[in-house]
């Protein structure tokens, strides 16, 4: 028994073998079929990429001669001078060889043939005669002929045949019949001369090249545009700003820059009266100091870096004392005691020009021994004079002087101008709150609709807490929808005590239920009809639901203003409206439901005492603002973008923006918002907080 199972297990092993064996053989026999496959493809497509380089040669250069050949013929047909007509009848009776052409065929010379259009058959002259057929050009012998000068114009497609002779009595010429003209090449067009259809004034180019919409905006004199700077100087750009303030006491934006005192001036001239630039700036780095050095009044003195909240000043308590004697030192060679422009003389006057050169070399000693290294600038720009001078003199002679003159127009302009810049930024943060949170609740349509920023208040910040602020023409309803948004942003005071918010501009074009009905109804009708509001229902009216999608609150646009319509209209006075405005209600219907962002593209426009027709105020709401500061969209508009809203920020941390009033149970309202609208609690807080979970914001 057991030999025959050792049999079995010996004949199952030789069979495996034969069948490994069988498949060791297929799979060569399938590589070398495979190999073979691979080189017949590459030697097939070798074969076809060196026919087609083949053919491609060859058209070249049938296309190089035919082009050889289209310019021998037009040099040759526009340098031959006709033969002198004095020659008379025996001339022309002479018998003609191969080589000589005969003048009356000169009005049917055809052109070198070109294969890309068709032959041309000439036309028979009126007398019935046929015409001559000229003789073969490829063999005849060149013959002397007097040559002019070649045109330089480029050839055209086909030579232009000879210029016709003039008729005599001696010499007729025979009846004239104007052969078709050669076919014109398509989009073929001479450089030198324009066609008129095609010609345009340098006006219509430049409408036709920019864009539709606002124009190009002119740049002042030592203006410098966004783009002029590169992005790696833009940390020296700033670093210069700040040292230039430092040096010039200006370190509040709020403030205006002065101007250096009359007497100062006239001093400084009268020493250095007669010496060139190049003497002055010697002088500065090298010459005896004029002053005592501790005579020299920097803007801002350390004790008021120490103790100030200002986040400009906080940087400069880094300052060493090596670079405040260095910067007194310079200034004390020139004879100056404080460091400021004048505004009355030009930029390049010598005195200005004294102050350039001491805040462009102070500068570059301060970073060249890393003074500022706090500041992180681009250290390369120090090896860049001339864009140092240039960052220099659109800060000072553009940005500070606009600033100045502000100043002198309307005092204390740049004070408001700052307030109200930090209201403005605060306005713009709650929109932007507002509207993220609305999205990411998936909030209807129609509550989206009712916000826009124009149509948000600037709520303030107090020591107790942010206070919400109330605005004339919204409606009670409208509201509502903004204080139940601000309960899971912060907590909000009632409606009934909101102070006015100070921003007076109506935004237009918002829902119909944005606008208080008595309000709206005691305007004048032209005033109504300058509103537009959207004739649609945005929420059920005298609901507290905004955000669930239970019952009506779940209804699109269109839907709530079938059922709400008549009743939601009913309260305002719409006498002003038009078959047209009653038209257009249907598209703002649907063009209500189209996203969350409709209706908020055309609220920038304002109506009232404080009509504004410029669509300049878009999401960036800080223009009428930056108008006292700057009014270009240059580098010159952030050189406080990254301090001048500091006090804003350290006034809003230290008195906790967001923050609540002691006693509230915050968590309490948020629970049972959450409870109302079926919320997950750590969804609602995931969305407040983010997932760091600080509620420190």
């Amino acid at each position: 028994m057991s030999s025959q199972s050792s049999a079995e297990v010996q004949a199952l092993i030789t069979a495996n073998a034969e069948l490994i064996a069988k498949m060791n053989s297929m799979q060569l026999e399938y590589q070398e079929q495979a190999r073979q496959f691979r080189e017949s493809l590459h030697s097939q497509a070798a074969a076809s990429i060196q026919e087609t380089r083949d053919e491609n040669h060859r058209l070249n250069q049938e296309l190089a001669a035919m082009q050889a050949r289209l310019v021998r013929g037009a040099t040759q047909t526009s340098s031959t001078v006709q033969p002198d007509i004095e020659m008379g009848d025996t001339a022309a009776r002479a018998p003609h060889p191969d080589h000589v052409r005969d003048p009356r065929d000169w009005h049917h010379h055809t052109p070198t043939k070109d294969p890309r259009t068709r032959p041309q058959v000439s036309p028979r002259p009126a007398t019935g005669q046929p015409s001559p057929t000229p003789p073969d050009q490829s063999h005849k012998p060149k013959t002397p002929t007097l040559r002019t000068k070649a045109p330089s114009t480029t050839p055209r497609s086909s030579p232009n045949p000879p210029p016709p002779r003039r008729s005599s009595p001696r010499n007729p010429l025979p009846p004239h019949s104007s052969p078709k003209p050669p076919p014109r090449a398509p989009h073929t067009s001479n450089p030198s001369r324009p066609s008129s259809s095609n010609a345009s004034t340098p006006s219509s180019q430049a409408k036709k090249g920019k864009p539709r919409g606002r124009s190009e905006r002119k740049t002042g004199e030592h203006q410098m545009l966004s783009g002029d700077t590169a992005p790696d100087a833009v940390t020296a750009k700033t670093a210069l700003q700040l040292h230039i303030r430092f040096s010039w006491g200006c370190l509040d934006s709020s403030r205006a820059p002065v101007s250096a005192a009359p007497e100062v001036v006239k001093l400084f001239e009268l020493r250095f009266k007669g010496l060139t630039v190049a003497e002055l700036k010697r002088t500065g780095q090298y010459g005896t100091n004029l002053i005592d050095p501790s005579d020299v009044k920097l803007g801002v003195r350390m004790e008021e870096v120490v103790l100030t909240r200002n986040k400009i000043m906080a940087l400069f308590s880094r300052l060493e004392e090596g670079a405040l004697l260095h910067i007194r030192a310079y200034l004390a060679k020139l004879g100056i005691s404080t460091w400021a422009p004048d505004f009355s003389q030009s930029p390049y006057s010598l005195y200005n020009m004294a102050m350039r050169m001491c805040a462009i070399d102070t500068f570059r000693f301060l970073i060249a021994g890393t003074h500022y290294d706090f500041l992180r600038p681009n250290t390369s720009v120090i090896q860049d004079p001339a864009l140092l001078f240039r960052m220099y003199d659109h800060f000072v002679h553009h940005y500070m002087f606009e600033k100045w003159k502000v100043e002198i127009r309307v005092p204390g302009g740049n004070e408001i101008a700052t307030e109200r810049n930090k209201a403005i930024q605060n306005r713009i943060r709650l929109y932007k709150s507002r509207d993220m949170y609305l999205q990411s609740i998936h909030a209807p349509k129609g509550v989206h609709l009712m916000f826009s920023l124009k149509a948000t208040s600037d709520d303030e910040s107090t020591p107790k807490g942010p206070r919400a602020l109330a605005r004339d023409e919204r409606s009670h309803d409208a509201d509502r929808v903004v204080r139940a948004v601000d309960k899971l942003l912060r907590v909000a005071p009632p409606v009934a005590e909101c102070n006015p918010s100070r921003f007076d501009e109506i935004p237009k074009g918002m829902p119909i239920q944005y606008y208080d009905a008595d309000w709206f109804n005691n305007r004048p009708a032209h005033a109504r009809a300058k509103l537009a509001p959207k004739r649609i229902v945005t929420f059920v009216p005298n609901s507290s639901d905004f955000f669930s999608h239970r019952s009506d609150n779940g209804l699109g646009v269109e839907h709530l203003t079938e059922k709400y319509g008549a009743e939601v209209f009913a309260q305002y006075d719409l006498d002003y409206a038009t078959p047209e405005d009653n038209s257009e209600a249907g598209s703002d219907r649907n063009h209500g439901t189209t996203g969350p962002r409709a209706g908020s593209d055309d609220s920038g426009e304002s109506v009232g005492t404080h009509d504004s027709d410029s669509d300049d105020e878009s999401i960036n709401d800080g223009a009428s603002a930056d108008s006292f500061l700057t009014d270009d969209e240059a580098a010159g508009d952030k050189d406080d973008g990254e301090f001048e809203g500091d006090d804003s920020i350290s006034d809003e941390y230290e008195h906790g923006v967001g923050s609540q009033d002691e006693g509230r149970d915050e968590d309490g309202e948020r629970a049972a918002f959450a409870a109302e609208y079926d919320i997950s609690m750590g969804d609602l807080e995931a969305e407040i907080f983010g997932e760091s979970g600080d509620e420190s914001i």
